[in-house]
């Protein structure tokens, strides 16, 4: 397991998922994850490797610890699919320098994102999509400053 790159996580549980995670991934470069969870694991702040995060049908995730993401150092891309319980995005998210694309698509309890995606992401292009019934969260951001 020690050099398994991509993982796809169908309907698992909270508990598998937090026995999943450990020193063992560190090589896990891709993690797709479609769960009834309502906060990603501790353990999971050991996948300091990964860079494409997808968190798809996790309909009961309200809660994203901020150590969690703030040690995913490389992540690229985040995605966050019919996250409908989701509240908040973690301030840290603004940490993540190799953050290129942020989607989050019905995630419809979610009322503001952190103040740090906007000023973080001035060294890179970035997108930035939002799909939701609120309207004034239905748009699209690119911002290339090179």
């Amino acid at each position: 397991m020690k050099k398994l790159r991509m993982l796809i996580m169908e309907k698992a549980s909270e508990a598998f998922i937090e026995s999943c995670f450990g020193q063992h991934f560190r090589q896990l470069k891709w993690l797709h994850i479609n769960s009834h969870m309502k906060q990603l694991p501790k353990s999971m702040q050991h996948l300091n490797g990964l860079i494409i995060l997808q968190l798809q049908n996790c309909q009961n995730l309200v809660f994203i610890p901020e150590f969690v993401i703030s040690n995913m150092t490389l992540l690229m891309h985040l995605d966050f699919y019919n996250c409908f319980s989701l509240i908040a995005l973690p301030t840290t998210i603004g940490q993540l320098k190799h953050l290129t694309e942020l989607q989050l698509v019905n995630c419809e309890n979610l009322k503001e994102l952190p103040q740090s995606i906007a000023t973080s992401f001035h060294y890179q292009c970035w997108t930035y999509l939002v799909v939701s019934p609120l309207n004034h969260y239905q748009q699209q951001l690119v911002n290339c400053n090179i």
